[in-house]
């Protein structure tokens, strides 16, 4: 865009022609821009989900999934104070990501030894969702797709009472 911006200018002054300003597309290249760098962050953030959907609930590592919310919620903050939090993508991607960490507490109290089949059932049933929980087949996808943040305080209540 700049390349093609600076070739017109050189035409202009070229051919002795008042120059032309375009500021609506200076603006819009500066929002592509900062949508760029949010996008990138959030498609980032989705394609680690997705990798780490694929784990095993039995195989999980707790400190590998704290470290790489971590490292997001870094990231994100690192973008603050540049301009980009005033754009109303970012706050979408920082809910997306903020919703993420704070489902992870409740992931930790799943992975109690406390807990029975009868307690996967009830969280079922707090979720509105069905999943097998054979250790062979069941992946934090399932977790991750329920939206645990939406069911905190019940789920939290469940993992204590199985204490």
């Amino acid at each position: 865009n700049s390349k093609i911006r600076e070739e017109l200018v050189n035409a202009e002054r070229l051919f002795d022609l008042p120059l032309t300003s375009y500021p609506e597309l200076t603006e819009v290249d500066n929002e592509l821009r900062t949508l760029a760098q949010i996008y990138g962050l959030y498609s980032a953030h989705v394609d680690t989900i997705r990798l780490l959907s694929t784990t095993l609930w039995s195989e999980l590592d707790l400190k590998k999934l704290f470290d790489f919310t971590d490292d997001f919620k870094q990231r994100l903050q690192g973008m603050t104070g540049t301009g980009l939090e005033s754009s109303a993508v970012f706050g979408l991607v920082e809910e997306k990501i903020t919703a993420f960490k704070s489902s992870l507490p409740l992931i930790e109290s799943l992975k109690s030894d406390a807990l029975r089949p009868r307690h996967w059932q009830q969280l079922m049933e707090i979720t509105g969702t069905t999943f097998d929980t054979d250790p062979k087949v069941f992946t934090l996808g399932a977790l991750f797709s329920m939206e645990l943040h939406k069911y905190a305080d019940d789920i939290e209540l469940m993992c204590v009472s199985a204490e």
